[in-house]
């Protein structure tokens, strides 16, 4: 059995909406998974490591990435990239349909296909150490409530945007969004207007029909603010999604910050980056976005922390990226960049600024260390004793 304790945590930042913020100094790591938190924690035989006061949170996800075959990037011929996401701690990426394959098919067995081969690489693969959901097969006319029977089965969790096929109204891509949710496959949606050749735009009513359980990139202003008050209200169990690339608004982000923190929906705030696109590449996206929440729309780091992390675990099932016993052990240790005016990684946060990390773990295993790191140095990095 292997052991890890992280010791000596200034702050313990959970990812849990519910429980942001944890009173304990002290993270025991067995066989990659959380054992156990607490305060003054000890293990025989254990590796251990002094967080130096700093900051012990779950590794975050990119609820919002358009994955292709591998680590393979068509629209900017790039390979390798998400290396880059897992060096800054970005480690969880949810697939949001493998579109960009050049010639991909459009016809149900070619969809099906297509998720298929993209669920079985990632199963086994992770590039640069992330763990990549893939599969999410595009919605089409002609797909059965047994094909997403068949995803579940296989270990699918999600379907891709509507939008990207050519179910895209109620009639067509609504008992998709019913079959999903009988199956445990949740189903997302593309909103506003169309980036990409052969997608359509979707427009409030056509959400608002189809019913489904992600919308995405739903503060980029395609949507007007009074389309996001009425998926709030009239979507009750629907995520929203606030993408960094993706048209990018501070407006309608601060608009549906205010209409969230008004009804208390903040475990409906999810992050990610719609990334490759036309827009490029975003390694540091996920920590960018709770940064501009965090500095310029007034949210809590710590809200921030979970909207990035457990939020979109809980959404999709996943039993990682966030801090709690029997999760797997996903952890970032970060601070105040070094050389900034700045404390702790939540003084950088609210001010609109991204932390220094200094260790990123993966199955309670360190991934990236010191200048391995896709961030600025932390202030105070965390040692092996």
């Amino acid at each position: 059995m292997s052991k890890t304790l992280i010791r000596n945590i200034g702050c313990l930042l959970s990812g849990d909406i519910h429980e942001p913020i944890l009173s304990a100094d002290s993270v025991l790591i067995e066989d990659g998974v959380i054992q156990e938190i607490g305060t003054g924690l000890t293990a025989e035989d254990a590796v251990v490591y002094d967080a130096k006061g700093s900051t012990l949170m779950p590794c975050l996800i990119d609820s919002h990435v358009h994955v292709s075959i591998a680590e393979w990037a068509p629209r900017q011929s790039t390979m390798q990239y998400l290396d880059a996401y897992a060096a800054s701690g970005i480690t969880g990426i949810i697939s949001a349909g493998e579109t960009h394959v050049p010639h991909r098919p459009s016809d149900p067995e070619g969809v099906k296909a297509l998720a298929e081969l993209s669920h079985r690489i990632y199963s086994s693969y992770r590039p640069g150490g992330a763990k990549v959901y893939g599969g999410a097969i595009i919605p089409v006319i002609g797909l059965t409530e047994e094909d997403f029977k068949h995803l579940h089965d296989i270990g699918v969790i999600h379907a891709g945007e509507f939008g990207l096929g050519n179910a895209v109204d109620p009639e067509t891509a609504g008992p998709m969004a019913e079959w999903g949710r009988k199956h445990g496959v949740r189903t997302m949606t593309h909103t506003g207007a169309t980036f990409l050749a052969g997608s359509t735009g979707m427009n409030t009513e056509r959400i608002l029909g189809i019913k489904p359980d992600v919308i995405c990139h739903v503060a980029g202003g395609g949507i007007p603010i009074d389309g996001m008050r009425r998926f709030l209200d009239e979507l009750p169990n629907a995520m929203m999604e606030i993408c960094a690339v993706n048209r990018p608004s501070p407006k309608f982000w601060q608009a549906l910050i205010d209409m969230m923190r008004e009804r208390n929906a903040f475990n409906r705030l999810i992050l990610g980056t719609d990334t490759p696109s036309g827009y490029g590449i975003f390694p540091h996206g996920v920590w960018e976005v709770m940064a501009l929440l965090c500095g310029y729309c007034g949210l809590e780091p710590e809200i921030a922390v979970a909207a990035g992390s457990g939020n979109t675990a809980a959404c999709y099932g996943i039993t990682s990226n966030t801090i709690k016993t029997g999760y797997a052990a996903d952890i970032i240790l970060c601070d105040a960049p070094l050389g900034s005016a700045y404390e702790t990684a939540a003084d950088s946060l609210k001010a609109g600024v991204v932390p220094g990390v200094s260790a990123v773990f993966m199955d309670g295993e360190i991934l990236v260390s010191g200048d391995k790191v896709n961030t600025a140095p932390a202030k105070r990095a965390a040692v092996r004793l």
